[in-house]
């Protein structure tokens, strides 16, 4: 993560007025070696992550398990019945400790993008996307129940399974919506 730096002068204070306004004020001039020197300088930083990076035999389990997890989530956005959402944000958990890199290209893919950032970056899902996925799953749901001819303890369970997968997503914090105006 870069962040942009605005640093002031050792002998200025920040939003204290720089000597070289107060000296053209008084009518001195400085040369321009001077005038450079007070100047503040803009930089970019390169922040540390929050997150301590794995070494050794724990970084090959973790890139097994980020790999693992992002197929499972790419078969979750082909079926319908298997959630895409908790399996990216596994693999996001892992390539974060793994690949910082890597887990940054995750998080600019357009497709699953946002959702990774709003979490890591606010800890929660928009509500477009919790009602899509409850949508989803009761679509899931009422077609296998429809299609497959399953016993009425098979609907029963499939029944209790999204029940509670729909209270898991109902408990996940929410976010207000962006305006796309």
């Amino acid at each position: 993560m870069i962040r942009q730096v605005h640093s002031t002068p050792p002998d200025q204070q920040p939003g204290q007025a720089s000597s070289e306004n107060n000296a053209e004020v008084k009518g001195e001039r400085r040369d321009e070696s001077e005038q450079k020197a007070s100047k503040p300088e803009t930089r970019l930083v390169r922040l540390k992550s929050p997150v301590q990076p794995v070494t050794g035999l724990r970084r090959v389990i973790y890139i097994f398990l980020a790999t693992f997890f992002f197929i499972l989530g790419i078969i979750g956005a082909i079926l319908p019945v298997i959630p895409t959402t908790p399996f990216l944000l596994l693999t996001s958990f892992f390539l974060i400790r793994v690949s910082p890199h890597l887990n940054e290209t995750l998080i600019n893919a357009p497709l699953v993008g946002p959702i990774l950032y709003d979490w890591q970056e606010q800890r929660g899902v928009r509500l477009t996307v919790k009602i899509q996925a409850i949508v989803i799953v009761l679509c899931a749901v009422a077609s296998s129940m429809y299609f497959a001819n399953m016993s009425y303890v098979g609907n029963s369970i499939l029944v209790v399974l999204a029940l509670i997968g729909i209270g898991v997503i109902l408990r996940i914090p929410s976010l207000a919506n962006k305006d796309n105006s």
